[in-house]
Formats: C-alpha cells, structure tokens, sequence
C-alpha cells in the first residue's frame, strides 16, 4: 500500500491559503559567508545548499528510496526528511526497521549512502522544530509542490537557481504550519496540471517532473 504523497487537482483551499502565492516573484540570490544570522537552533546543520530536495511526512520506503534515486540522478546536494513522529528516536527506530531498510535500500538502487547522516538514512527532524527555519535571514527559497488555491502551475513557474523542493504526504499533505511560515516574495507553492480522467500523482512521480523542469531551467555541471 502507497501511504505517500500525491500531488492532486482540482485545486484545494487548504484553511483559507488561497491568493497568498498569486503573485510569487521567488529568486535566487547568492549565499553569504557563515551561518545563518540567527541564534542557535536545532535547524542550524540544515545545508543550505544551491538546490535540495525537503520531504515532509514521506513514510513509504520505496517512495524516499525512488526520490533518492531521482536526487542522485538530477544532482540534488541534499535531502531533508521531517517527521511527525513524537520524537527522533521514534523515528529513527522506523526508518531502522529491518524491512524497512531493505526496501528503501532496494528502491534507493544503491544511492542511499550519498544521504546517511549520523548513522541514519538521512538527515531528519520534527516538522515542527523545522518551522523556525522559515524565519533565517538567509536561507534558500522553498518551492512546495502542492496543489492549492493560489498555486502556481509549473509551466508558468520560473524556479530559482538556489532553492529547496518540497512534497508532503497523502494524508497531511505539507504541514499547515510550514504553509503559513512561507514568505511571499521568497517562497512559492506550485502544482503539476493533470488533464487526464485521475487527478492525483505519487510522491515520486511528482518530484521526478519537478527535479526534470529545475534541471530543464538550470542545467547541470556537466551540460
């Protein structure tokens, strides 16, 4: 059973967010020297590098694993996972699962390592401690992938050189509390428009169009 996220149309007004990414100008700008001009935080070892990837609530082994794949495919620096779990050690605990790993190392096709962090499969904290972060001085815009009123399609979207992509899950989709934290001018929210007769995408489906159009507007290294 998929129990990740899907990117669906039509679009949702999820607790009156409709019009507040009508206008979204998100850009790029260069990273200054040292760390974020804040106090120390939890959310201080975030990279914040030129292009990352952000998962939010993503259970499903082989959804992360084929969004690692992806991320090893188009060059993502990092990837950020955020849990609803109570606590990390709960969290670190599932993720340890013996059946679990297998199948995120299966469907990960051997790119897992690129993203091991502390002795886990990846770098992870509470949603809740990565709302904070929403208010660094410096940090890179955040482009979510979520179809709510408001959203910007993303043929019309023009996504900055030095950002993080974010998808949720099915069930909470991106936390309500992130939703609210995005700065206008900054951030953006986009959708994937679906003209077929099933509105709704997988997790991994909807990072692989994302990652392709970032990549199709800024290429590689080695293009």
């Amino acid at each position: 059973m998929d129990l990740d996220a899907t990117v669906s149309s039509p679009l949702l007004d999820r607790d009156g967010l409709a019009g507040k990414w009508a206008e979204q100008d998100a850009t790029g700008r260069p990273r200054k020297g040292g760390r974020h001009n804040r106090d120390k935080h939890e959310t201080d070892n975030i990279e914040d590098s030129i292009f990352g990837v952000v998962l939010c609530g993503v259970r499903t082994p082989s959804n992360v694993g084929a969004i690692m794949r992806l991320c090893s495919c188009f060059g993502t620096a990092d990837l950020l996972h955020l849990h609803y779990a109570s606590n990390d050690d709960t969290n670190r605990k599932y993720w340890g699962q013996s059946q679990i790993s297998q199948e995120l190392e299966s469907c990960s096709v051997g790119t897992k390592k690129r993203f091991e962090y502390e002795g886990t499969p990846f770098q992870s904290i509470q949603v809740s401690k990565f709302v904070p972060y929403l208010a660094s001085v410096d940090r890179p815009p955040i482009v979510v992938l979520e179809a709510v009123a408001g959203s910007t399609s993303i043929y019309d979207f023009q996504f900055p050189e030095r950002c993080k992509i974010m998808v949720g899950s099915e069930h909470k989709g991106v936390s309500k509390e992130i939703l609210k934290g995005l700065r206008k001018g900054l951030d953006a929210v986009v959708f994937v428009p679906m003209t077929g007769p099933h509105h709704s995408m997988n997790v991994a489906s909807a990072m692989s169009v994302a990652l392709y159009e970032y990549r199709r507007q800024w290429r590689g290294p080695s293009d």
